[in-house]
Order: C-alpha cells, then sequence, then structure tokens
C-alpha cells in the first residue's frame, strides 16, 4: 500500500462531526470559562446584537441608496479623506451654502448650535471622568491589594462590569445577567440565613446529646449502686436541689 493509500485510508476512517458538535466546539472555544448556561446565553446576547447591527445596516444601506452622493462623500472620508474635501468633491459649494431667508436656515443655526452644546458636553463628561478616576485611585489601589490582584485583572473585572452597564442601558436582560445581579444582590441575606440555620442545627444537636446524657438508656446504674462506699455525695448548688 503506498503512503498516498494510507493517507487516503486514514481520512476516510476520520468521523464526520455533526453540526451541533461542531457548534458545540466553536462556542467551547469563544466562551472558554463559561458553563453551558453561560454559553447559551452568551450566544444569545451576540444573536441580539447581530439583529440590531442588521437592522441598523439596512436603515443606512436604504439611506445611502436614497442618496448616492452622500454614500460616497462618507466612503470618502472612511478612506481617510477629509470630511471638507469628500464633500466638495461631490458637492458643489453653492449647494452647500444656506443664506439667512431660505427654509433651511434656521435647521443649519439649530444643527450649529447643536454641534457646540455636544461638544462642550463630551468635553466636560471627558474631563469629569479622568478627575473621578483620580479621586477613585486609592480605593483602587486598596481595592486591588485587598484581593490581591493585579492591574491586568482589575482591568478584566471592569471590563466586566462596562458590559453589564452596557446591557442594562441599552436594554439587554439576558439571563446571564440577572442571575450575576440577582446572586450579587440576594449574597448578604443569604450568608446571613446560612448562619442562622447553622446556628439552629447546633442548638438542637446540642439539646438532644443533652437529652440523650441525662435520660440514660431508662435502666439503674448497677456500678454506681454496687459500690456505695465509693459514692461522694455532689455538694448542693442551692437549696432547691435535692
Amino acid at each position: 500500500m503506498t503512503e498516498s493509500d494510507k493517507e487516503l485510508e486514514t481520512t476516510e476512517e476520520l468521523p464526520v462531526k455533526t453540526n451541533k458538535e461542531l457548534f458545540a466546539e466553536r462556542m467551547a472555544s469563544k466562551y472558554p470559562d463559561m458553563d453551558e448556561e453561560e454559553m447559551h446565553g452568551a450566544h444569545l446576547k451576540h444573536m441580539d446584537e447581530m439583529d440590531r447591527a442588521s437592522e441598523a445596516h439596512k436603515a443606512l444601506g436604504d439611506k445611502l441608496t436614497q442618496h448616492p452622493k452622500a454614500a460616497m462623500v462618507l466612503a470618502d472620508i472612511m478612506d481617510g479623506k477629509h470630511p471638507a474635501v469628500a464633500m466638495n468633491r461631490y458637492f458643489d459649494p453653492k449647494e452647500l451654502e444656506i443664506e439667512e431667508g431660505d427654509e433651511n436656515y434656521e435647521a443649519l443655526i439649530q444643527a450649529e448650535k447643536d454641534r457646540q452644546a455636544d461638544n462642550e458636553t463630551s468635553e466636560a463628561m471627558k474631563a469629569e471622568y479622568q478627575q473621578n478616576l483620580l479621586n477613585s485611585q486609592a480605593d483602587v489601589e486598596k481595592f486591588c491589594k485587598d484581593k490581591n490582584i493585579s492591574e491586568e485583572e482589575f482591568s478584566t473585572f471592569i471590563e466586566g462590569l462596562m458590559d453589564k452597564v452596557s446591557d442594562l442601558l441599552s436594554g439587554n436582560l439576558n439571563i446571564k445577567l440577572l442571575e450575576s445581579e440577582w446572586k450579587t444582590r440576594n449574597y448578604e441575606s443569604d450568608i446571613e440565613q446560612a448562619k442562622e440555620v447553622g446556628r439552629v442545627s447546633a442548638r438542637n444537636e446540642k439539646s438532644i446529646v443533652e437529652k440523650k446524657r441525662f435520660e440514660g438508656d431508662g435502666l439503674p446504674n448497677i456500678k454506681t449502686a454496687s459500690k456505695k462506699e465509693s459514692y461522694i455525695p455532689t455538694p448542693r448548688k442551692s437549696v432547691w436541689e435535692k
């Protein structure tokens, strides 16, 4: 048998994996640290994101189809051209001018105001974010030290929190998020309940042991009765004891 025949025979003997098996392997490689339930939740989240992206792409595609020049301007900007250069490539400067009295003039003024307000808000949010990070530095360092975690581990932890916030703000209330937040919310009460159950169980066990010790087996203590001479009475603790 030639080497090619051996290779062909080996190839033919390999089992063909089903689509279900291939899907399971793909998900396991994509989410190696998740159990099966979490994996399905992550897949549902991915499918929701794909659906939203598909809808957004369709809406954008419809608009760009209606305005082909705008599509070409956008393409040039994405290729690295300056927006002003791209605009003048496809639009006559006169088309971009809106004089006072034009029906679109007020809209142009409002658009400029909105742009400036957006820029101011963005800059203010950036400044507040940076200041909050500085103010939080001591707490972050203490947290990492107490938990004995590295900066990389802390960054991964924060990214996970950001994903949760993003899901909450976008209304993506998937099962993984809900389960995680529910466990966090009820953690302290669950701990207290467990402690109380442990205390009650310990008291019950102690009561049973004490009861058995005092009740005995119901028979007289023969050893004590046969050796009266060695019996030493225990002093009474009060006048009520017999």
